[in-house]
């Protein structure tokens, strides 16, 4: 079942099913997005393009390090990194890949800015292993939730759209599976910095300097 509020009264949407209870909520200061009682992204109320997760200004230290222009991102939520990224970078052409199209409606409707709707392109895929065949990117960014259990070749599927000379951006939540995540970057990449946050479980892994491509 689903309930929506006319007005800003705390809870914005709210909608619930056997499998997936998705909220967004707000104060005087932050919009929010959650899934599962599991805070996805938030939006300043005063700042919009400003991020509220430390990592999403990592991964923008890291996008303006490598001069990443082309960028392709795996997963949307509230649309956090997509803002940041807009608004920061004028010059970069990011692709966004969602499989859920409730959550591409609920970030149209609560969160994206309309200034930057015309670069913010988001396309829908029912699953993400469909391979699009188009284009190849400077970035690939995966800050997905819930992490995939055969992670391996759910990115060396993606991996493949990335040129040699990109970087991969992984956000991982899961603590139970960052060594093996670890492990795998060990694999393709032979610069791998791992950063993390007071307070925050996510680890940010950005890997660079790409070893052959495995077939």
């Amino acid at each position: 079942m689903s309930q929506f509020y006319a007005q800003t009264q705390g809870i914005l949407y709210w909608r619930r099913s056997d499998q997936c209870e998705i909220k967004v909520e707000q104060d005087d200061r932050l919009r929010t997005l959650s899934i599962n009682g599991q805070r996805q992204s938030q939006l300043d109320l005063q700042a919009p393009c400003r991020p509220v997760y430390p990592y999403v200004q990592h991964i923008l230290q890291s996008l303006q390090q490598f001069d990443c222009q082309r960028i392709l991102q795996l997963g949307l939520g509230a649309g956090e990194i997509n803002r940041a990224v807009l608004d920061q970078l004028p010059c970069a052409a990011l692709t966004t890949l969602e499989k859920d199209a409730v959550i591409i409606s609920l970030y149209q409707q609560y969160f994206q800015m309309p200034e930057l709707m015309k670069r913010d392109n988001i396309l829908h895929l029912s699953e993400f292993n469909s391979l699009p065949t188009w284009g190849s990117f400077d970035a690939v960014i995966i800050d997905i939730y819930p992490w995939p259990a055969c992670f391996a070749a759910f990115i060396e599927t993606w991996l493949k759209l990335l040129v040699p000379s990109g970087i991969l951006l992984i956000n991982l939540a899961e603590p139970t599976a960052q060594q093996a995540v670890k492990e795998w970057c060990q694999q393709y990449f032979t610069e791998i910095a791992i950063t993390t946050n007071a307070g925050y479980l996510n680890h940010l892994f950005c890997c660079s300097q790409a070893l052959l491509y495995r077939d």
